[in-house]
């Protein structure tokens, strides 16, 4: 977290981190301490990608990290570009990018779905709105909840359910 905050500075984007109970406690019963830095890197680094492809002034990520209403989670918000239609609805089926020049790779995801089945965790992405000045765009939540549930929360849900193949639960 610390080479991640060093990143972002370095990006001009204002990074904060809320921890929420004993992180050890995270680690000793939902997610080792590998998967957990993994997934952190992977989904930090696509928020950086995400800002610095946007034009929105509002350049910021936020982490919330631990026991968060009673179940051991990770939420990264973000206030970057949103999710190509495609690429979101893809997800975790075969290794996808739209920022390739910018060192994506794809596998972030992939990676993050390995982590879900391993751990029977829940994975929402919550799309809140487009760019603006007042409010992150996005959030990936990854609760360690034992139901393996995959939900799409967005004020595009009219679009992204014309283009759904089954994989997620699209709700507004």
């Amino acid at each position: 977290l610390n080479f991640l905050y060093s990143e972002c500075q370095h990006n001009k984007i204002d990074f904060s981190l809320k921890l929420y109970g004993n992180i050890h406690q995270m680690i000793n019963n939902a997610i080792t301490e590998d998967q957990l830095e993994i997934l952190l890197a992977d989904h930090i680094k696509d928020a950086m990608i995400a800002i610095r492809h946007t034009t929105n002034v509002n350049r910021s990520i936020l982490v919330k990290l631990g026991l968060i209403d009673d179940i051991y989670s990770v939420y990264i918000y973000d206030s970057g570009i949103e999710f190509d239609k495609d690429t979101l609805l893809s997800l975790g089926t075969k290794p996808l990018t739209t920022h390739e020049e910018d060192g994506g790779t794809g596998l972030g995801f992939m990676n993050t779905f390995d982590t879900l089945n391993k751990t029977n965790a829940s994975l929402c992405i919550h799309e809140i709105g487009s760019p603006s000045t007042d409010n992150f765009t996005k959030v990936i939540i990854i609760k360690f909840d034992n139901n393996k549930k995959l939900n799409i929360k967005s004020y595009r849900k009219n679009e992204l359910k014309k283009l759904n193949t089954g994989l997620f639960n699209i709700s507004d």
